[in-house]
């Protein structure tokens, strides 16, 4: 269930944009240009121009509208000797910048803001540097940091009796407490902003706070809770009548109604809240209106209804430059409409055009990886086919020669002996060949683990749908690169070293993934290895690390731990698999576990005997395990060096 009103990262919008409307309604820009040009240069002159740059950057985000202002309040501060409007100028300065992301130079102009405010001991200039530290913290991510600088933000204001200012502050410091999860503290700061706005009688600043209160809530699915403060929000704002508050409010209350499955109470609200934006003429989110009520319609089975409100909104939503996510939002209602009438063909069409936009929204080069891994399957199906064709082709011809030698076998004893030798080991190439191959493709079966597939995918999905990109992208580039190492290195009898190491890391990162850091794992390599230039058989320790992870941890008590070992002893490269799992008999398979254990011994064993065939220093192999101590699995490799 999707909704505009859930991150908590725009609820600082929702503060900040009251003060700036206020101040917008009370000044008529027009009229504050007219009268600058006449004004005396003085201080007075300097505050006009401070206004008239507040209400330009409310009008224009960029700020770049403001620079010729902020230029000319910072020339005559200087020249009337007036420090605080230098400092205010710096300060207005240090905002654009930071807007057009030249954060570091931002900091340079800040700085001298707040050196000036303190030179001239203004607490109410040092709280707004101060609180502009903040804000570039928190732009950072460093939101321990911001808390610190909002603290002090907060103790100013509070030793000047500025309560409006601290009221303020504990909102923004209780949207820093839920960006690090720390719920309850968002929740107190929440209610001490809306106290202190009580005492001051600001109403609007108390339905912003119980509109956030009623939003925090509502995503702890703490519903009654929600709707008490979204119901208090909407009394106050009967008389202020403030829309995109009373829609945010009707938006929050549909969705928790159609959690409740109480979808007469849900319709009725989200047409509220398409009606409020349409006075405010906000297309896009009428377009939103419209698509929860598609989701009403969807969940009591009225689909032509659903699609019709759906199809509106998608058009409404449309007339305006929105992003990537909205297309991806309307996508997956379309998916689900056809999904819940069984038409699972365009519920599948509307399912991959919602991952083609919200791949997007990460990056292009996200795209270009699954492309070039699509191309990778698709060239490697392809060489499969031709190898088939070739050696259908070559049995066909071997069957044809045959019957020719039975023919004119007559041609002489020595002959027809020697030809038949010659065909006995043609044959048995071709068995030694297709055997292998048959060992590469079920090898390569084993460790296309649908069900490890599809855990990863799913677990990189609900990355994507939480708007988790960074960590979306990195498991994905682990998963893409995986993939094609199992490609590529399945036909491969040695790899270096290093390619090893690296697929294991990605390999186990993945499954730390799907098991969720329920085991720890370890991987050493002698520093006396040369990675690069030793090699080893591709992929042997997978189907027993698998094995680990899938039965030896299953059941037991405490963290798994996984130990991977590669060391040089006496000319051999000495590869170890350790865990600390249930353990079992060797003798016997782990229980439920017969068919798993059995095919990754025999296709090892295979493997090895592959290997060994005609070699003089043979790979050795041995499994250790006993009930309650673990499993060891060990193999010993005789050195190969690529030079």
């Amino acid at each position: 269930m999707l909704r505009p009103i859930t991150v908590h990262k725009s609820l600082l919008l929702i503060l900040l944009l009251p003060l700036l409307q206020i101040y917008a309604s009370a000044q008529n820009l027009d009229s504050m240009l007219r009268v600058l040009p006449r004004h005396p240069e003085d201080s007075n002159k300097v505050k006009l121009l401070e206004h008239i740059i507040y209400v330009s950057s409310y009008k224009d985000p960029s700020r770049k509208s403001t620079l010729p202002y902020v230029e000319m309040m910072r020339n005559l501060s200087v020249l009337i000797g007036y420090p605080r409007g230098e400092a205010s100028a710096n300060h207005s300065y240090a905002e654009y910048l930071m807007q057009s992301g030249q954060t570091a130079e931002s900091l340079k102009y800040i700085k001298k803001a707040d050196s000036i405010y303190t030179k001239i001991n203004s607490v109410f200039g040092m709280a707004a540097a101060s609180a502009y530290y903040g804000g570039y913290y928190r732009s950072q991510g460093n939101y321990e940091e911001a808390l610190k600088r909002y603290q002090h933000t907060y103790d100013l204001y509070e030793k000047i009796g500025e309560k409006r200012g601290q009221a303020l502050t504990l909102g923004t410091m209780a949207l820093l407490f839920l960006n690090l999860d720390r719920y309850e503290e968002g929740e107190n700061y929440y209610l001490r902003s809306l106290e202190i706005r009580e005492e001051i009688g600001d109403r609007r600043g108390m339905s912003h706070a119980l509109l956030n209160l009623g939003v925090l809530n509502n995503d702890l699915k703490r519903y009654d809770k929600a709707l008490t403060y979204f119901n208090l929000c909407l009394q106050i704002q009967r008389d202020l009548k403030d829309l995109m508050i009373i829609a945010g409010c009707q938006i929050n209350m549909g969705n928790i109604y159609v959690a409740r499955g109480e979808y007469d109470k849900a319709l009725k609200t989200f047409k509220d809240s398409y009606n409020s934006y349409l006075q405010l003429g906000d297309t896009v989110k009428m377009g939103y209106s419209l698509m929860y009520q598609s989701v009403v319609y969807r969940s009591t089975g009225k689909f032509e209804k659903a699609l019709d409100a759906l199809n509106q909104g998608f058009v409404l939503a449309k007339r305006q430059d929105g992003d990537a996510s909205d297309l991806v939002n309307f996508h997956m209602e379309y998916y689900n409409v056809y999904k819940a009438m069984g038409n699972y063909e365009k519920a599948l069409h509307y399912y991959e055009l919602a991952n083609q936009y919200k791949s997007g929204i990460f990056s292009n080069e996200m795209a270009d990886k699954i492309s070039e891994l699509k191309e990778k399957y698709e060239t490697g199906k392809k060489e499969q086919e031709n190898i088939n064709l070739k050696r259908n082709s070559e049995i066909q011809e071997l069957e044809l020669r045959q019957r020719l030698y039975l023919i004119y076998g007559t041609g002489g004893l020595a002959l027809f002996i020697l030809i038949i030798s010659l065909l006995l080991i043609r044959n048995n190439r071709i068995r030694s060949e297709q055997h292998t191959m048959r060992l590469e493709q079920r090898l390569l079966r084993s460790q296309m683990n649908p069900h490890f597939i599809f855990n990863a995918l799913t677990a990189i999905q609900s990355f994507m749908m939480k708007n988790n990109p960074a960590e979306a992208v990195r498991f994905l580039s682990s998963f893409a690169r995986i993939v094609r190492s199992i490609l590529e290195n399945s036909r491969e009898e040695y790899i270096s070293l290093s390619k090893e190491v690296q697929w294991l890391q990605n390999y186990i990162s993945l499954q730390e993934l799907r098991f969720e850091n329920s085991f720890t794992s370890s991987l050493h390599v002698d520093e006396e290895l040369d990675l690069e230039n030793t090699w080893i058989p591709p992929m042997l320790t997978q189907p027993f690390i698998e094995n680990a992870l899938e039965h030896g941890f299953r059941g037991m008590e405490g963290k798994g731990e996984l130990e991977v070992s590669f060391t040089e002893h006496n000319g051999f490269l000495q590869v170890d698999v350790k865990d600390n799992g249930v353990g079992f008999e060797t003798g016997n398979s782990r229980e439920g576990n017969t068919d798993k254990k059995s095919l990754a011994l025999q296709i090892t064993r295979e493997r090895l005997e592959l290997l060994n065939r005609g070699k003089r220093r043979k790979i050795h192999f041995t499994l250790e395990s006993a009930p309650g101590s673990g499993t060891k699995v060990s193999f010993s490799i005789p050195l190969k060096k690529k030079f």
